[in-house]
């Protein structure tokens, strides 16, 4: 009763491929046609392309591959597109510079359209390729709620009409850190590319995948930091949080707040940092929704520059 998952039925290219001409430099673009006729017994739904970029040598010892992607042979009708609603075939690299938690974190805004003609429940899932050392701290947000990297295939659903595109409010927001904690010293910087699948609950095999590349730089440490007063202040952790945040009290004045208010401006909670215990604040949050949240540090009546907190469940 075994069943093959996957079964090789043919390589239109040959069995080592088809020779790229010409040196092969960054951002080179190489076009080639195949022809093969599908059986007629053969079920649409359930065949996909396989194309892969391999270094041959003289043996299969000095072969090597550098990328593979699989595709649907059958067409589907999520498309991955732009605020302008231009579908987007090809990976997107995002290069930014991420600081000790989500202190200038980067992200990227991700949108799907329904190119069906009837409604469609749209879920995602995410897919690690690389993740660089200090990366771990990467998570998504999908139909207004948020998930740690640790809830990779979340519930949430976004309903989509005939020729819709997803709402700013609930499109997918992917963001990296660039930050883990070795002892007291946060490691930053490297490379980390994730796959976002969007995929139809009704039918799992009408999906569209996008992957992203981070390219995270390291920051300086006033780049880090919140420079309010003279003081050099530390972003809050741990970034997502869910019931309590810490801040570390080197440098703080007596008069020193921090302040937790939503995207449109509304306060959510006001804390002095007085109350220094083993170097640090701890801080109890209100029942606060899943979602993402602003913060700042205000000392003197002037305020710092403003971060994000992430609450997860």
């Amino acid at each position: 009763d075994y069943k093959h998952r996957d079964v090789l039925r043919a390589v239109p290219g040959g069995t080592y491929g088809q020779p790229i001409s010409g040196a092969i430099t960054a951002g080179k673009s190489a076009n080639y046609t195949f022809t093969y006729t599908l059986p007629d017994q053969f079920d649409l739904k359930n065949v996909y392309l396989v194309a892969a970029v391999v270094k041959n040598g003289t043996t299969n010892g000095q072969r090597e591959v550098f990328n593979v992607r699989k595709a649907k042979l059958e067409a589907t009708t999520i498309k991955i597109v732009n605020a302008s609603g231009i579908e987007i075939t090809e990976a997107i690299t995002v290069n930014g510079q991420a600081g000790n938690a989500l202190n200038e974190a980067i992200s990227k805004h991700i949108k799907v359209k329904n190119n069906g003609t009837t409604n469609m429940n749209v879920k995602v899932r995410m897919e690690r390729v690389t993740e660089a050392v200090g990366h771990q701290n990467n998570y998504f947000c999908w139909s207004g709620f948020c998930y740690n990297s640790s809830q990779l295939t979340p519930s949430a659903i976004v309903t989509l009409a005939p020729g819709e595109i997803v709402s700013d409010e609930k499109e997918l927001i992917a963001y990296v850190s660039g930050h883990i904690t070795t002892g007291t010293a946060p490691i930053f910087g490297g490379n980390s590319s994730f796959d976002y699948i969007f995929y139809d609950a009704a039918n799992t095999n009408n999906f569209a995948t996008i992957r992203v590349n981070f390219v995270v730089q390291t920051p300086t440490a006033v780049e880090q930091g919140f420079m309010l007063n003279g003081m050099l202040l530390e972003p809050v952790y741990p970034n997502p949080a869910s019931r309590k945040i810490f801040v570390k009290a080197t440098g703080l004045q007596n008069d020193t707040q921090l302040e937790i208010f939503t995207p449109q401006g509304k306060t959510i909670a006001t804390y002095p940092l007085n109350k220094v215990e083993n170097g640090q604040v701890a801080l109890e949050l209100p029942k606060l929704a899943q979602g993402v949240y602003l913060y700042r540090y205000m000392s003197a009546g002037k305020h710092s520059k403003t971060g994000k907190l992430v609450i997860t469940q």
